[in-house]
């Protein structure tokens, strides 16, 4: 039942020597569809673009795109520089993307409005560490966000882009520890690794 309308991947001949080269990888995508004002379907989609050299990410942008024909052709919407590992999502009509800001490690915010193709971006004064492309939550009128270290939320009639709007939880890595991990799961750590969960989702 599936079809794959798009795809990207490197062929056997391209060969990168990392350590000389600087290349670009595609990151973190993302996808929603959201019922457009004239009844079409459309599929939303974000993705990084990063350059790399020596295995060490020196630019990332997410770039935004949009399809109405069930994913077959696309069109770029906006792009925001800087920010990585970004979850989309559609709130009141507008497409939200929440993910951090490579250079400061920041959160970073975007807010696209389809109706007048209008980008408002921020960077939100919250060290939450990093994140990924993960499910959010919308309940009682708060929208809800993981992030490595934290679990951030605000009231969706605040104006999001403003850090103050925005609320810190405790960190749930602090919840367990890595002998509580060991002893609840019977499975062993590496003990020259750091220990902590990553990449977590808010669901209701």
């Amino acid at each position: 039942t599936r079809v794959e309308v798009a795809g990207s991947r490197y062929e056997s001949e391209w060969i990168f020597d990392y350590t000389q080269h600087t290349y670009v990888n595609y990151y973190s995508p993302a996808v929603c569809t959201v019922q457009e004002p004239d009844g079409r379907t459309a599929i939303y989609l974000s993705h990084e673009i990063s350059e790399l050299r020596n295995h060490a990410e020196i630019a990332t942008c997410t770039v935004l795109k949009r399809s109405t024909d069930g994913g077959r052709t696309w069109e770029q919407l906006a792009h925001v520089d800087d920010m990585r590992w970004a979850s989309l999502l559609e709130l009141n009509g507008r497409l939200l993307l929440e993910g951090n800001r490579l250079s400061t490690g920041n959160v970073q915010l975007a807010i696209y409005d389809p109706a007048g193709g209008s980008l408002r971006t921020a960077e939100l004064d919250l060290q939450v560490a990093g994140s990924a492309p993960c499910a959010a939550a919308v309940a009682n009128g708060r929208i809800y966000f993981a992030h490595n270290h934290a679990v951030i939320s605000a009231c969706i009639a605040d104006d999001l882009c403003k850090t103050e709007s925005w609320t810190v939880s405790n960190d749930p890595n602090r919840l367990i520890t890595r002998a509580d991990y060991e002893a609840r799961t019977g499975k062993r750590t590496d003990p020259k690794k750091q220990f902590c969960f990553e990449e977590g989702n808010v669901v209701l």
